[in-house]
This record gives structure tokens, C-alpha cells and sequence, in this order.
């Protein structure tokens, strides 16, 4: 059940044209540690974000598109 649902994302498209024979290969525990990854990364991206910049990247273009 879980290998339909993560077959379906968009990341796995990106892995089968990064790393065709690795894509193929994956199993679950495999899914589950890119997604741990991922994770990892856009938390450790917004604390470095947030400390330069008050608002989120679409709230600063909705403002300037606004005036």
C-alpha cells in the first residue's frame, strides 16, 4: 500500500532520472529515509531563513506584486 502512495510522488520521477538503476531498486525503507532527508533539510532551511527574513518568499512576492 505504501509503495503505490510514494510511487505516485513527483520525487520518484526526479530519482528515475538522477538514478535510473537506483530508482528501480528502491524499497520502502528507501522511501522512507529520502523523506527523512527531505525533511531534515527544509527544517534546517526555514531556521536559516527565518533568521534573515520576516516573511515567507511568497508573502514578500504578494507584497511587492501588490503596491
Amino acid at each position: 500500500m505504501l509503495d503505490q502512495i510514494f510511487k505516485r510522488n513527483g520525487i520518484i520521477l526526479f530519482f528515475k532520472v538522477a538514478y535510473p538503476t537506483a530508482a528501480l531498486n528502491f524499497d520502502r525503507i528507501d522511501y522512507w529515509l529520502v523523506i527523512a532527508v527531505v525533511l531534515v533539510f527544509q527544517l534546517f532551511f526555514c531556521k536559516v531563513y527565518s533568521q534573515y527574513f520576516t516573511h515567507g518568499p511568497c508573502e514578500l512576492i504578494w507584497r511587492k506584486l501588490s503596491r
